[in-house]
């Protein structure tokens, strides 16, 4: 295999795998969101008699819920061009990927504007048919920013795999032993009636 053809298969692999890692930051995402609407109810189930500890126990299960949920918002979003994290990137020209060809700002964010590209067709062209221009080393430059773009995400996912691994175990550990109130104000109501009937047998003996 020709070295240009095994940089072009690893740059497609690692884009494979990119893909493959945003379809499961999604779906976690997407899983985490569900409870949104629910966060007060829960709360208002966690401190239902309002003791210190649990306050502090459902403030404790919202930081985590929200900080998973922004590290994979994190995970997701994109990442333009990381060539400063590469060693020499500078010395490259990054003509793969391209990145930094047009420079945008907060207002391209909402309408289009008259934003020009800083290289010209016939610039462009004569950068190519440089003699000190390596195609080897434009590969190699694209598979190295993947691949950091890859393994951040990985890391992002990990992290918030863990976090959700603990939510789940104090969540679960918090609703076994959150106080059961329904069954207290069952036992409440139960002593009421109980001690409202004895008090109406007494009232029909004196009365007979």
């Amino acid at each position: 295999m020709d070295k240009p053809v095994f940089l072009q298969s690893a740059i497609q692999d690692t884009q494979q795998n990119i893909r493959a890692i945003d379809f499961k930051i999604g779906a976690l995402l997407a899983g985490c969101i569900v409870p949104f609407p629910q966060i007060r109810t829960i709360y208002e189930f966690l401190n239902s008699n309002n003791l210190w500890h649990q306050q502090a126990l459902a403030w404790l299960i919202f930081c985590i819920w929200l900080v998973t949920v922004l590290i994979l918002l994190a995970a997701l979003s994109a990442i333009d061009n990381p060539s400063k994290h590469i060693n020499d990137g500078y010395a490259q020209k990054g003509y793969y990927y391209g990145g930094g060809t047009f420079k945008f700002n907060l207002v391209n964010g909402f309408f289009r504007t008259d934003i020009r590209t800083n290289r010209t067709v016939e610039g462009y062209v004569e950068d190519l048919q440089e003699e000190t221009f390596y195609i080897m080393k434009e590969l190699a430059f694209e598979h190295l920013k993947l691949i950091y773009i890859r393994d951040l995400k990985l890391y992002r996912l990990k992290f918030a795999v863990a976090l959700i691994a603990c939510l789940i175990t104090i969540g679960s550990i918090s609703f076994l032993f959150v106080p059961n109130t329904k069954k207290i104000e069952i036992e409440e109501i139960g002593d009421k009636n109980t001690s409202l009937i004895i008090d109406t047998s007494a009232y029909k003996q004196q009365a007979l």
